[in-house]
């Protein structure tokens, strides 16, 4: 059995269904880990060598949503030649539900979960004015319910169990979004039965963004020269006929200044200065 089967077995028993959300936790040295939104786990690893061709074949047989912290992750994906057709993007879910900018993982734990953001805690030294709520470093919610700023920072990424462990977290937000998103749909008051639909599209435009990042935007040469030559004339053959354009265009403009003036068309002050005497 390839990686790629074993992967797509793991995630069936995990409760991964055919177009299903699928937290994703990646990491380039690291590797990934993979958890249902819906279903009963576990998390399932994938090395970094296997993760191109794991992540790929996911993709193409599964069609999950992949759910993600940011953008980040899309770039992270298209780094290792997996494009991923949908996903749901958390900071931008959490920009629609709360507002703001601000919405890294901890903040958008904080809010989902009726904990204050302004308490949201920080990796800094431990002394006397920083202390750490007891409990197991290796799990990633703190006694008083937010998340270790340790992990936040990049911690999660330190142990295949860690990885999972993110995910899960993951999966987690991405659930309480959806449920928050429900909640505003059936609003007594002002009910917004796009709210879900809206989150997909800012997910959505997130990815494509990601996707413009990492490849540009794909242009046609010839139809953006056909596009262009209707305004400014056709591409010159050589220099020697550009040359000779640019001083057919410039004429066009130094036959209003007097005879025997010049001007640099191509130096602002010195337009301006054409500009002045022209009135």
């Amino acid at each position: 059995m390839t990686a790629v089967d074993a992967t797509i077995a793991a995630l069936g028993v995990a409760g991964l269904e055919r177009g299903g959300l699928l937290a994703v936790a990646i990491d380039g040295v690291a590797g990934a880990a993979l958890r249902p939104v819906a279903g009963p786990g576990p998390a399932v690893a994938v090395s970094a060598v296997d993760a191109p061709a794991v992540l790929a074949g996911v993709e193409r047989e599964l069609g999950p949503r992949w759910a993600m912290w940011s953008s980040a992750t899309a770039v992270a994906l298209l780094g290792l030649g997996v494009e991923v057709a949908r996903s749901w993007d958390v900071v931008a879910v959490h920009r629609l539900l709360f507002g703001g900018w601000r919405a890294d993982p901890a903040r958008a734990w904080a809010r989902l979960g009726g904990l204050d953001p302004a308490a949201v805690p920080t990796d800094e030294p431990r002394d006397l004015f920083h202390q750490e709520p007891e409990g197991d470093p290796d799990r990633p919610v703190r006694p008083d319910g937010h998340l270790r700023p340790d992990w936040v920072a990049g911690g999660w990424a330190a142990s295949p169990e860690r990885m999972g462990g993110w995910a899960a977290v993951l999966a987690e937000v991405v659930a309480r979004q959806q449920r928050r998103l429900d909640d505003l749909a059936r609003a007594d008051d002002e009910p917004r039965p796009a709210a879900a639909r809206t989150a997909i599209a800012e997910s959505t435009a997130e990815l494509l963004c990601a996707e413009l990042m990492v490849e540009g935007l794909p242009v046609g040469r010839a139809e953006m020269e056909t596009a262009i030559a209707g305004f400014v004339g056709p591409r010159p053959a050589d220099e020697q006929a550009a040359v000779a354009a640019r001083g057919a265009r410039d004429e066009a403009v130094l036959r209003h200044v007097p005879e025997g003036v010049r001007f640099d068309l191509r130096s602002p002050s010195q337009v301006k200065t054409m500009l002045r005497m022209v009135g």
